[in-house]
């Protein structure tokens, strides 16, 4: 799930590196995202993926990515989360 949410940011003109910076972390993180290395991101950078997506609803019908399960979905409706 993680790959394929980072292959749509990258359609949608985000490079790692900006998205590292967006979730807060090295551009390392994002590439090990990126290519299934790292299946399961730090919290905030979950929610700061997902946000960048447009949102749990987007990702879902949109794309088919269901990631409710993964994610409570207060902090995917971004109540009191602050991104980097």
């Amino acid at each position: 799930m993680w790959p394929q949410i980072i292959r749509l940011l990258k359609a949608q003109g985000f490079s790692q590196r900006k998205l590292a910076e967006s979730a807060g972390v090295d551009q390392s993180t994002i590439c090990r995202i990126a290519d299934g290395r790292l299946t399961d991101p730090r919290y905030s950078v979950a929610v700061a993926l997902i946000d960048l997506a447009g949102g749990a609803e987007r990702l879902a019908a949109e794309h088919g990515i269901q990631v409710a399960q993964v994610v409570p979905a207060a902090a995917i409706q971004g109540q009191g989360m602050a991104h980097a």
